[in-house]
């Protein structure tokens, strides 16, 4: 008597070799691409979830928020060069991982569970490379004070008040301000003569008067006015603060005015277009307008009467993506008043 066998289903076999094969086959480090681990701000945050990829940058010339006292001495610190400081840091890592993985070669198991354990800090420290080192000197010895940069989960510093300056260097941390002031609300402005001009900017703060005389009591007629405003587009050499001889003769009827109002002074202005680095700028305005009061002083005006200052491209009147609207920017304004400026930026430039 025949007995009927059945037939295992071929596609059942191909499987369970498959099966067998997984089984005893040895499990193979998983390979990750590195595009899910390259952190190229080394904040241990990977690029692909890294919604801040530039944090060295964001820190860079900026003043830690409070000063760290380091074994007894309060320190300020200013971050320079993060990103190159992280860099060094972790390539000096990584040449002492090299080094503790050479240990390795025929170490027996106590010598190998020690070396395995400090490879593991070592790949920990790799892993968040994000410590600013700073040489200080503490009793005539150079010693190396880490910060850590902390980040949160997307790669971002801490920013409580949302203003754009990380905690790590905001001085008003809980109170939205402008760079410039180091994260700090602007002061409240004062203008204790009420005629719309702030004290800053008020040529006569304890005066009134109209905002395009700097806050003074206007003491011209119109015509000698329009002297001042003729005489503020004194033309000077191509990028230079020499007056060209063309301009003398409107700036001697500026002289004549300030012979005829004895007890006046004046308060000179320098403003260039935006063609040009800013800091040049700054620095020819100032130049500018001190050179056109070298000149009221060879006339025979007396020095403590002129002051001068240089705003660069700071405050344009017009446009400057045009040649007209440039050649107005380029200028030297001109007010003249009766008292003192009490600003801090006009006393310094009186000489």
């Amino acid at each position: 008597m025949k007995l009927k066998t059945r037939k295992t289903p071929k596609l059942i076999i191909f499987f369970g070799l498959l099966f067998l094969v997984g089984i005893f086959t040895p499990i193979q480090a998983q390979y990750v691409s590195p595009v899910y681990t390259v952190d190229s701000d080394y904040d241990g945050v990977p690029n692909v979830r890294d919604k801040c990829p530039t944090t060295p940058e964001l820190i860079s010339n900026l003043e830690l928020a409070k000063p760290i006292t380091f074994k007894g001495q309060k320190i300020v610190v200013v971050f320079r060069n993060v990103r190159k400081s992280f860099e060094t840091r972790r390539r000096r890592l990584l040449i002492k991982k090299s080094r503790e993985l050479k240990k390795l070669r025929g170490a027996d198991e106590a010598k190998r569970a020690e070396v395995i354990s400090r490879l593991k800090v070592l790949d920990s420290l790799i892993r968040h490379s994000s410590v600013y080192e700073v040489e200080v000197a503490i009793n005539g010895k150079k010693e190396i004070l880490p910060i850590v940069i902390d980040v949160d989960e997307f790669g971002c510093l801490p920013d409580n008040d949302k203003d754009g300056i990380p905690d790590l260097v905001d001085k008003c941390p809980d109170k939205p301000g402008p760079k410039k002031l180091k994260g700090c609300p602007p002061p409240k402005r004062k203008d204790r003569d009420g005629d719309g001009t702030y004290d800053e900017d008020d040529l006569c703060p304890d005066k009134p008067g109209p905002k395009k005389n700097k806050g003074c009591p206007e003491i011209l007629q119109q015509q000698e006015v329009d002297i001042l405003k003729k005489a503020s587009k004194v033309l000077f050499a191509f990028s230079k603060a020499d007056i060209k001889p063309i301009s003398f003769p409107i700036l001697d009827e500026v002289v004549v005015l300030l012979r005829k109002y004895p007890k006046s002074n004046i308060h000179l202005e320098g403003h260039t277009d935006s063609v040009g680095k800013d800091a040049n700028n700054l620095t020819l305005s100032k130049n500018r307008a001190a050179s056109v009061r070298s000149y009221f002083i060879n006339k025979g005006i007396a020095a403590q009467r002129i002051t001068s200052e240089g705003y660069g491209e700071s405050r344009p009147i017009d446009t400057n993506d045009t040649a007209k609207g440039r050649q107005n920017n380029r200028r030297v304004d001109m007010v003249m008043f009766f008292g003192t400026k009490t600003t801090k930026t006009i006393k310094k430039n009186r000489k």
